[in-house]
């Protein structure tokens, strides 16, 4: 596991590595903003769909994977399985967060078979191997990403227009490979990713690339801030780890 210089905080040291290594919410709350369709609730069905979150939410405050209300939500997903885009999800991402790889691959699955935009369900495949632990085939994975993004003039050209499209896919899957290079040892290219990471964001000054909007790097910063803390002290703070 990486070491941090004890001047960081606890919460900080912990909240982007587990957010960016582990927890789907990377990858598959992205797939979820093309995915999700569960059209209008009847009177009928009101009630188990209220009963489906009260389950959900009760069952992540113990994420225990042989319990209650994981099973009442199971049956109920079974019986109106226009809850699958909602639920399957926000399960691969609980499941991956408790290293639970065979359930996080199970639910995963289902969220990527159902999206039909390439670059977002390459993303969630990849989150699915980190949850295995594949952390260089996953690297591999999300440089070739990158690459394919950089390359697809008309990816960008349909992102105008279209509010944090694209630019927030990129931004975290520049963090990925920050941190699947600090997680593998990978020293100078994790310090360079850092570097690559910030010129694409602008925060260094002028942005690398003007198609890659800024609302996608904001995002990224407003979902590793922890309360004072924010992703560039973190960033700051592996660099100067890095350059000792």
């Amino acid at each position: 596991m990486e070491t941090l210089e004890p001047s960081i905080p606890l919460r900080m040291r912990i909240a982007p590595y587990k957010n960016s290594i582990f927890v789907g919410v990377l990858a598959l709350l992205l797939v979820m903003v093309f995915v999700i369709k569960l059209g209008n609730k009847t009177h009928k069905n009101e009630a188990d769909f209220v009963s489906a979150t009260n389950a959900f939410v009760k069952w992540e405050q113990v994420l225990d994977t042989n319990n209650d209300e994981l099973r009442n939500l199971a049956t109920i997903m079974k019986k109106h399985p226009e809850l699958n885009a909602e639920y399957e999800a926000k399960l691969a991402q609980d499941f991956i967060a408790m290293q639970e790889s065979n359930k996080a691959r199970e639910f995963g699955s289902s969220v990527i078979q159902r999206t039909n935009q390439p670059y977002y369900s390459d993303y969630a495949k990849a989150s699915l191997l980190v949850s295995e632990g594949k952390f260089l085939e996953a690297l591999e994975q999300a440089l070739y990403l990158k690459k394919q993004m950089l390359e697809d003039e008309a990816f960008w050209t349909k992102s105008q227009g279209v509010k944090n499209y694209g630019s927030g896919l990129f931004a975290f899957n520049l963090m990925r490979i920050a941190t699947l290079y600090q997680e593998l040892g990978m020293k100078d290219r994790e310090l360079e990713a850092w570097s690559e990471l910030k010129a694409f964001a602008g925060w260094n000054g002028a942005q690398k690339d003007v198609r890659i909007k800024q609302e996608g790097f904001q995002s990224l910063l407003n979902h590793f801030t922890v309360q004072d803390m924010t992703l560039l002290d973190y960033i700051s703070a592996r660099e100067a780890e890095l350059t000792r």
